[in-house]
């Protein structure tokens, strides 16, 4: 059994045996480098005294978000300031469900060329390399030179540095030009852009005939006709251009005998066209025959015309009989 603490003033200083009685009954230790200890302060001491600490509730609220990982070193888009390529498109070929990418020509310049501004978007600073070819000459694209050489050549960029300029000479064939990337360090290229082996095309054509005539065969001959000369695809009969009412004059001849006119009259449904492009609009024209030759002669009026070389045919049979 403890001993109690002698009975004493509690701010008086503590002696030896009053600190030493102290530890012994609480357990504790004292530290010695004290200099003064009062009663106060050694009175109920305990070895395990009990705390009482006030509980706290903390509530957090908070948001997670995941750091952006910036993308790096790819390819998404290449754009031009006009409408010059044809893309090529997964098509089906067959009932066996094969498929097989298809490049329709939606898209064409004229025979005079174009000029135009390239730029390719992606992640900024990321490299690419891109090639135009001319198909047609077996030629490259120089970038620097802005014409076609033989040699290959291409242009190694950098997303983010500005456009380049691709000048489509004028020619006087038709000429087919594919562009395309190649591979460059670790650059990703989009799927949807063009490979060498799925290139974006561009078709230049060179201005087509309509050619007015009669058709061969049947016993006649196609002698005279009326040649109109267009750039391709264009409606002839509005806008600017409204040259779609043609003046002809064309003959046939029969291979044997002579003829007479038959039907004189010349109708738009009797009249054949060889493209399915070329529309017939409307037609005032006369059959007549002199000798052994026969003639139809007259106005046709052609809205949309072809973008290559075609026949607008008339049959000796439909006006003339050989006698």
């Amino acid at each position: 059994m403890s001993r109690p603490s002698p009975s004493r003033p509690d701010r008086t200083p503590a002696s030896g045996e009053e600190i030493r009685a102290a530890e012994g009954e609480s357990g504790t230790t004292i530290n010695q480098n004290v200099t003064i200890l009062t009663g106060n302060d050694i009175t109920g001491l305990t070895s395990n005294p009990d705390v009482n600490v006030p509980t706290t509730i903390v509530t957090v609220s908070y948001t997670a978000r995941k750091i952006p990982v910036p993308s790096t070193n790819n390819i998404r888009m290449l754009s031009a300031s006009s409408k010059i390529w044809n893309i090529p498109k997964l098509a089906l070929i067959d009932e066996n469900e094969n498929y097989s990418y298809i490049t329709a020509e939606d898209n064409i310049i004229t025979q005079g060329g174009d000029r135009v501004k390239v730029r390719v978007y992606g992640d900024n600073g990321a490299d690419f390399k891109l090639v135009v070819k001319d198909i047609t000459n077996t030629k490259w694209y120089n970038w620097e030179t802005e014409e076609f050489e033989n040699g290959y050549n291409d242009v190694e960029g950098t997303v983010g540095s500005g456009s380049f300029v691709l000048n489509l000479p004028p020619q006087t064939i038709e000429t087919t030009y594919n562009t395309f990337f190649t591979s460059i360090g670790s650059a990703a290229y989009d799927p949807s852009l063009p490979t060498e082996d799925n290139p974006w095309v561009t078709n230049q054509l060179v201005n087509p005939s309509t050619t007015f005539k009669f058709q061969d065969g049947g016993g006649y001959i196609s002698e005279q006709t009326t040649i109109k000369t267009h750039s391709p695809s264009v409606v002839l009969n509005s806008g600017s251009i409204n040259d779609g009412k043609i003046t002809i004059n064309i003959t046939t001849t029969p291979t044997r005998g002579s003829i007479s006119v038959q039907n004189s009259t010349v109708k738009t449904d009797d009249i054949r066209v060889a493209d399915n492009e070329t529309v017939v609009v409307d037609s005032d024209l006369t059959a007549s025959v002199s000798g052994r030759v026969g003639t139809i002669t007259g106005t046709i009026t052609i809205g949309k015309s072809s973008r290559r070389n075609t026949d607008i045919l008339f049959h000796p049979n439909d006006f003339f009989t050989i006698t």
